[in-house]
């Protein structure tokens, strides 16, 4: 079977640069949208790479990960990651204490610090485009003082979408959690159990 080729690099594709607003990316596809579509005898191929590459970089949760990791779309990793963690909390638990009880209160408070995160990065972005909105200059020319502060609610935005990703994903990690139930046993020795059962 022939390997599948990487996805071009977006900002490639449609000729921004990174640090490009949404109004630049939009533009910039529907420039290159029309330059190449099928119908005004572009390419098919070179359209369709276009439209992708917009896919990525109007979604600030995908234009995040890309710039992170330079991935298109992100792995399902919910179930390896709770495997992992319910064996780390399986082996922390105290003698009588559920594992099952001990990840869940984690997630949770994962959760409420995620979400608190979140929020703050959102409320930090809408004040950056309302102050952004009142910066004026005076002579002509780009507003670069305003450009500034949309480009850095842009960024909070991406952040803010990317901590969105994180709760969804310890939602997923919960929802598979509630389907397990956990016998309690009683406290024991476990050295004193082992070394009495082979000196018998």
């Amino acid at each position: 079977m022939k390997p599948r080729n990487k996805p071009a690099d977006p900002y490639t594709a449609l000729g921004v640069p990174k640090d490009a607003d949404a109004e630049t990316i939009r533009q910039a596809h529907r420039k290159a949208a029309k330059k190449h579509h099928p119908d005004a005898n572009g390419n098919a191929a070179n359209f369709r790479e276009i439209n992708e590459a917009y896919m990525i970089l109007r979604d600030p949760g995908k234009r995040a990960r890309y710039d992170a990791t330079g991935e298109t779309e992100q792995k399902d990793t919910a179930l390896n990651d709770l495997i992992q963690l319910f064996v780390a909390a399986a082996e922390i638990a105290e003698p009588g204490e559920s594992p099952l009880e001990l990840l869940a209160r984690r997630l949770r408070n994962d959760g409420k610090q995620t979400l608190a995160a979140k929020e703050d990065l959102l409320q930090r972005a809408v004040k950056l485009r309302r102050r952004a909105a009142k910066v004026t200059r005076k002579s002509a020319g780009p507003n670069i003082l305003a450009i500034a502060l949309i480009n850095h609610a842009d960024g909070l935005e991406r952040k803010a979408s990317s901590a969105q990703d994180e709760l969804d994903r310890l939602s997923k990690m919960q929802a598979i959690l509630k389907e397990y139930d956990f016998e309690r046993d009683e406290p024991f020795d476990a050295y004193k159990f082992t070394f009495t059962k082979w000196s018998q």
